[in-house]
């Protein structure tokens, strides 16, 4: 089978995003939801030690089996607010009782695609 790669320096991942590259993950963005930031088929390095939306940034998360990238707000009932970066989607509000139902795969550090 043909394989792809991408390759990125190991000391400018370690200068640039302070992760070790062992703690990187490469997802591929499917969708508008988070345009104009983020685009259709862009690569997307996830830092999947950043699990716990302690801070305010863009996450790769799972919920029932779908794979969403979303901005993600924490608020202080333990519900969640899913925010697309494109105006045409509305916030999704998570309850804090389905929030466990979120599977949070990391923290977007790094976009690129084509231009």
């Amino acid at each position: 089978p043909d394989s792809e790669y991408i390759a990125f320096r190991h000391d400018w991942i370690r200068a640039a995003f302070h992760i070790e590259p062992a703690d990187l993950a490469l997802e591929i963005a499917v969708g508008e939801s988070m345009k104009p930031t983020i685009q259709d088929g862009d690569l997307l390095l996830v830092d999947t030690t950043d699990r716990t939306f302690t801070n305010f940034g863009i996450y790769v998360l799972e919920i029932l089996g779908e794979r969403l990238v979303k901005r993600v707000q924490r608020k202080l009932d333990g519900s969640l607010v899913l925010i697309s970066d494109n105006a045409t989607y509305e916030p999704d509000q998570v309850p804090p009782a389905r929030a466990k139902d979120v599977t949070v795969i990391g923290r977007v550090v790094w976009g690129g695609g084509a231009i």
